[in-house]
């Protein structure tokens, strides 16, 4: 423990997190207590619970060793995720023919295969073919579905349960479900669906980018889980900022319309960030992609279930 309060990695993500809090503070949108309440709730009750959850689990083997052009193009491709953000999302909007933007279930099946071309098709490809990584150095092996069900089925339970309770009660996006807006047979239908719609759609997108791609090749390259798990949740923040500013995203979290850029940075950082530590802490100790899947899915199912519902029509 007193190893990893020195970190330089834990020191400065602290530091970036406290900067962000501050401009958090003299922001008259914000809340100061949400932040911290998700200091409490998540950054400390659930990256524990996860730890907890997985103190049996076994670690899958998954191991390599980037290279500093490796680590180049890694930064070459974050830096084309942004602008692709920032830019490509409108611009491509721009570009599909009025049918597609105007039907609602188009254009949801359209962002869902976008973003798996962007943060999955192309980084699978981009690395495999110049670096010869196989399906099993990207976490997809037979083995991770026969462990799902046996030592981290513990952390995928405790975590998903806990997070779906939490949503339930407290969360801003469970709203229109906790205040009866739709009937039990819509909650119903909706929610297999739902699920297995986000499965791929948050869990597969995010949980390949942000941890088999982006944290485990940190972690390798500077030796450091614990630098893998920091700069990985400080991108994985950042990168849901441009979603606030230009397509009000934040509206749900109780940001204004159209926040200033540098509290979208901040915000993201002092909220979005702390639910990435724990996802961090649950990739280290088990390796399982499937795992952190589905627990992705099942975090962000009641917040995107109203959406779903009215979309399909259920």
């Amino acid at each position: 423990m007193t190893d990893l309060l020195k970190n330089k990695w834990l020191i400065g993500g602290i530091i970036i997190y406290l900067a962000a809090f501050a401009i958090l503070f003299q922001s008259k949108f914000f809340p100061v207590e949400e932040t911290l309440s998700a200091l409490v709730i998540i950054g400390f009750f659930f990256s524990t619970v996860a730890w907890i959850a997985t103190k049996r689990a076994k670690i899958l083997e998954f191991s390599i060793d980037p290279t500093t052009k490796e680590m180049l193009v890694l930064a070459g491709y974050i830096v084309f995720l942004f602008l692709y953000l920032i830019f490509g999302v409108s611009f491509i909007n721009d570009l599909l023919p009025s049918g597609w933007t105007e039907n609602p279930q188009i254009f949801f099946v359209v962002g869902i295969v976008r973003k798996l071309l962007i943060f999955v098709v192309l980084p699978f490809i981009l690395f495999g073919k110049l670096f010869g990584y196989a399906a099993k150095d990207f976490g997809f092996r037979k083995e991770a579905v026969t462990e799902f069900f046996k030592s981290h089925l513990p952390v995928v339970l405790a975590v998903s349960v806990l997070m779906l309770l939490f949503q339930y009660f407290i969360g801003n996006g469970a709203a229109p479900v906790r205040n009866g807006e739709f009937s039990s047979l819509q909650i119903l239908s909706a929610v297999p669906l739902s699920l297995i719609v986000l499965f791929f759609e948050v869990g597969l997108v995010k949980e390949f980018f942000y941890r088999v791609v982006l944290q485990s090749r940190i972690a390798a390259f500077f030796k450091s889980e614990v630098a893998g798990i920091v700069v990985m949740s400080i991108v994985f923040a950042i990168s849901h900022a441009p979603g606030m500013v230009f397509r009000q995203a934040g509206v749900v979290d109780g940001l204004d319309e159209l926040p200033n850029p540098w509290e979208a940075i901040a915000y993201t950082i002092s909220t979005i960030s702390l639910i990435s530590i724990m996802f961090g802490i649950i990739w280290v100790r088990t390796r399982n992609l499937f795992a952190l899947m589905f627990i992705h899915a099942a975090i962000d199912l009641l917040p995107n279930l109203s959406e779903f519902i009215r979309v399909w029509k259920l």
